[in-house]
């Protein structure tokens, strides 16, 4: 967190509305960013929008990507774990008489970043997430106490193709080379290839522990991926959703033709 509490010391932002909720705090309102660069928007799990910005491995500027705007902060649910799933949080100490709209810019920029007002910065290897007050628009009256959610309008730029933009993305942190990581969830596994092939390959790994085995998790048929393979690694009471399994593999193939 830096800075001090001043929700007039930023500039205008411009951005085109996405959706303005109902007079209650927004249910879900969520930006994914993606490799490519793509982000979409989702307001009560319905996607309302996408813009595109640089690819995530090449980032060589701040973005405004949206903002949320609450007409006070008492209004807000309390946060609740168990309800409101997440990753990592951050905190801003707003003071507890402070009773006006704050409007909360969501920037995305190339690692590290720090807030340019009061806010917080999440640092990630190639990317930062930035979340900071700026100055409140000029709403309709209308609106003017209900929770506002916008997409910023950065317009579509040249598309990257999701192989090359996971490849990219993974290479700039880990080197040109094949690559097992697991997922966010910790349950399944992902094999990136050093480059695209020309069909979808065939995974083998032969491990140290005789009771472990691999299950493959088949792709779509219309979006069977040329540069990765998404498995499970099981032992003898199947699927092994907790314990990190990777230590054990001796060697890996990757069976398909360049």
């Amino acid at each position: 967190m830096s800075g001090s509490f001043s929700p007039l010391s930023n500039e205008q932002l411009v951005l085109t509305p996405n959706e303005v909720a109902n007079d209650h705090p927004l249910q879900s309102f969520k930006l994914s960013a993606h490799t490519t660069g793509v982000i979409h928007g989702y307001t009560d799990g319905v996607r309302k929008g996408t813009i595109q910005v640089e690819p995530l491995y090449a980032l060589t500027k701040l973005t405004c990507i949206g903002i949320v705007s609450i007409p006070q902060v008492s209004r807000l649910d309390l946060l609740n774990k168990a309800k409101h799933r997440h990753d990592t949080e951050a905190t801003l100490e707003i003071p507890e008489n402070f009773q006006e709209r704050l409007t909360f810019a969501i920037e995305l920029g190339f690692s590290p970043q720090e807030p340019q007002s009061f806010g917080v910065g999440l640092n990630y290897e190639l990317y930062s997430v930035v979340v900071r007050v700026v100055p409140n628009p000029n709403f309709p009256a209308e609106i003017s106490e209900h929770f506002v959610s916008e997409m910023g309008n950065s317009g579509l730029q040249n598309q990257v193709d999701i192989a090359s933009a996971e490849l990219a993305f993974f290479q700039r942190i880990h080197g040109r080379t094949a690559l097992v990581f697991r997922e966010d969830s910790g349950e399944a596994y992902i094999m990136m290839a050093p480059a695209p092939m020309v069909r979808p390959p065939k995974l083998t790994i032969e491990f140290k522990r005789p009771d472990l085995r691999i299950e493959i998790i088949p792709f779509s048929e219309s979006k069977k991926p040329t540069h990765k393979v998404r498995f499970y690694i099981c032992d003898r009471g199947g699927r092994n959703k907790t314990e990190d399994l990777r230590q054990y593999i001796t060697s890996i193939q990757l069976d398909a033709e360049r």
